[in-house]
């Protein structure tokens, strides 16, 4: 199975970061093929809302970015994984960015069915609204969700190493 990681994260080696490998390493360990975008290797513009994607054969978006290289991997992807921190309420600026221009691919269909959501914090309780998002996505497009798993109290670069919740992000890796 072909899995796409979305790590939202605009910083490297970070909580988010772990959450997307150690997806990844389960996934990859199950026989599945995975690759994972991070935010900070990526510059993508947010959508101008121009309609161009919409008035050609090929859903194509006018902008010229990192969305280029993204798209091909998107359109081959059979489940996608979305990580993130949460900031302020919802998931990163640069994640919002891709997920928006997806709205090119929309025109011509999105293959894939499957897709799970990562999210971490310093603080608790700050999840409902990208989960809200993600349940939406889900049922907009027909997917099935996989699970979510949210780690709270990351109050330093790399608390998540040891956190016991990872175990609960290997579970669903492990199920595909």
């Amino acid at each position: 199975m072909n899995i796409l990681i979305l790590n939202g994260s605009p910083r490297q080696g970070g909580n988010t970061e772990i959450l997307a490998k150690t997806f990844a390493e389960t996934a990859e360990q199950n026989g599945h093929s995975v690759q994972i975008i991070n935010a900070y290797d990526i510059q993508v513009a947010p959508c101008l809302a121009c309609t161009h994607c919409l008035n050609i054969e090929k859903g194509i978006c006018i902008q010229k970015d990192s969305m280029e290289m993204i798209r091909p991997l998107f359109d081959a992807a059979e489940v996608i994984v979305f990580a993130s921190p949460i900031y302020f309420f919802t998931i990163s600026a640069q994640l919002k960015c891709v997920i928006d221009r997806f709205y090119a691919a929309n025109k011509v269909g999105i293959g894939f069915k499957k897709s799970a959501l990562l999210l971490d914090s310093h603080s608790p309780n700050v999840f409902d609204s990208a989960i809200a998002m993600f349940h939406g996505i889900n049922r907009y497009l027909k997917w099935e969700s996989l699970g979510i798993v949210t780690l709270d109290g990351m109050t330093a670069k790399g608390s998540a190493s040891n956190d016991p919740r990872l175990e609960e992000i290997r579970k669903i890796a492990a199920s595909l």
